[in-house]
């Protein structure tokens, strides 16, 4: 809080944070430390995880007060008005973003200098680099050019690692969490395929930067990591956009995720916005998904939500978004990819689970099944298993199987101007 002359201005949590670590730093407690120490007592491994840029920041209402004097005094190394329209709403508001511009030599330099001090000062058994928080590198058109300048960056980290694992005679995990595919990865400028080639992570969890997705391209990271030593983790994080929040969703993913090849699982923002209010306990469901996750027995016998996951920016697929919302013209089909985590063959034969229902929500309330024809895994599904609710249409028993599953819909309207699509 340095360098905050008015503090009345400052959001009343930003004021208590400040005064909270002003406190610990005057008692000569390093929070940090403090928190090592605490996490070796449970006999956990302690590990250090940085976001590579942070766009709350943008937000100048709320958290303004968190940017730092070296951005106020650098403007250069920010990318500042050059940023991706429609994602950054902040940003929008005030023209202007104080994330990080990788593409500068000397913002490359802080940072590596930021990571090595912390290596060197803590003890910690691990270190992650978070590039999903914010998820944006480069000034918009400069991605692809920055690639290269990204990956030396991180290969600069990798040494640091490696020769501070060596210092103190024991192994470090260097992790990153990246966003869930190659190509959303390239896009910021990140050429993770060539991280994990030329061996220099040991963890990467490709994930949405904010919500629940069960649907990541994790196939084509553990492709990649296949004949090296590189883990890939399945991400899971409890908020979903659309979808309100049920514990059967969290079980689900950690299912979905485990069946596309994830070696082990990766919880984020578990603590932040889980209930109304941040300092209610944990609901028993919360504690047992905690205790239980890391059993796929366990896991197998839960209740649990699958579905198609729908993008936080409300972006179509066509403008760069999720599968879902997806618009459907008339005469036109659609395919959705939904991934299932369970055995349900198996689970069939031995008179394990009670059943199966296929849940779609359509925006009109009009259509009919002599115009919508729907199918799941090339299978129709006919008036026999279906209901419609005014917009929600349940099909109960669907013919879902292990693994990714096709859903397809089809508009059979006629096309004219008074058409409107699905």
């Amino acid at each position: 809080g340095k360098s905050i002359t008015d503090w009345e201005g400052v959001h009343p949590r930003l004021r208590t944070q400040a005064e909270n670590l002003k406190s610990l730093v005057e008692r000569g407690i390093d929070p940090v430390e403090a928190i090592a120490k605490r996490t070796r007592q449970l006999g956990m491994q302690f590990w250090l995880s940085m976001r590579m840029n942070e766009q709350h920041e943008d937000d100048l209402d709320r958290f303004g007060a968190k940017i730092t004097q070296c951005k106020r005094e650098n403007p250069k190394l920010l990318i500042g008005p050059d940023f991706h329209r429609g994602i950054l709403a902040k940003a929008e508001k005030y023209g202007y973003s104080y994330t990080w511009n990788y593409a500068e030599p000397k913002t490359r330099q802080h940072l590596l200098a930021v990571l090595v001090e912390i290596l060197t000062r803590y003890d910690a058994d691990g270190l992650e680099l978070d590039f999903c928080r914010g998820p944006f590198y480069f000034k918009k058109g400069e991605e692809t050019e920055g690639m290269a300048l990204m990956t030396d960056f991180v290969r600069q980290v990798h040494v640091n690692v490696v020769q501070t694992a060596k210092e103190k005679g024991r192994p470090m995990v260097f992790a990153v969490r990246v966003p869930p595919s190659f190509e959303r990865c390239r896009r910021l400028g990140l050429d993770v395929s060539a991280w994990i080639k030329d061996g220099l992570v040991d963890l990467v969890t490709p994930m949405d930067p904010g919500y629940l997705d069960m649907q990541p391209a994790l196939a084509e990271f553990v492709e990649a990591a296949r004949g090296t030593d590189v883990i890939v983790a399945g991400g899971l994080e409890p908020n979903t956009w659309g979808y309100g929040k049920k514990i059967a969703q969290m079980f689900a993913g950690a299912s979905a995720l485990r069946q596309q090849g994830a070696r082990t699982l990766y919880l984020f923002n578990l603590d932040c916005h889980r209930q109304m209010r941040r300092t209610n306990s944990y609901t028993t469901d919360e504690i047992r998904f905690l205790k239980t996750a890391a059993d796929a027995e366990q896991v197998a016998r839960e209740d649990k939500h699958y579905f198609v996951t729908r993008e936080m920016y409300n972006r179509t697929p066509e403008q760069g978004g999720e599968q879902l919302p997806a618009v459907i013209p008339p005469g036109k089909t659609r395919e959705f990819e939904l991934v299932v985590g369970d055995d349900l063959d198996g689970a069939r034969e031995g008179d394990q689970f009670k059943s199966v229902r296929l849940t779609i929500a359509f925006d009109r309330s009009d259509l009919t099944p002599d115009t919508v024809r729907v199918a799941l895994g090339g299978k129709p599904l006919d008036a026999e298993h279906r209901q419609i609710h005014g917009k929600t249409w349940t099909f109960d028993h669907p013919p879902a199987q292990q693994g990714s599953n096709t859903l397809t819909i089809h508009n059979g309207e006629q096309a004219s101007a008074a058409d409107s699509p699905l």
